[in-house]
């Protein structure tokens, strides 16, 4: 695990998600199965996040910033991705 921080914040329930990245260069679309606390990507996740190659590699390059990406419509998501969001809160406290 990268850190005792992120290891104590991914200690939740078990999360699965599909990544969907549209107009990847040579490839077209692209899924990547995403399972945190479980065994291996489930064939149907709890939610999926839609978003371009393009804004992805903004994401990347601290371009661009995931909330301006979800308000902006460039970043994309269904299904229930709560508990995705309380990870993400966790993350961007302060460390203690």
């Amino acid at each position: 695990m990268a850190s005792k921080r992120i290891e104590d914040a991914l200690a939740l329930a078990p999360m699965s998600m599909h990544l969907q990245i549209g107009e990847v260069p040579e490839l077209g679309e692209v899924c990547v199965r995403v399972a945190m606390n479980a065994a291996q990507p489930p064939a149907e996740p709890g939610f999926r996040a839609h978003l371009s190659y393009d804004v992805l590699e903004q994401l990347l390059e601290g371009e661009l910033q995931p909330q301006q990406a979800f308000f902006g419509g460039k970043l994309r998501l269904e299904g229930n991705y709560a508990p995705a969001l309380q990870l993400a809160m966790q993350l961007a406290q302060p460390a203690r």
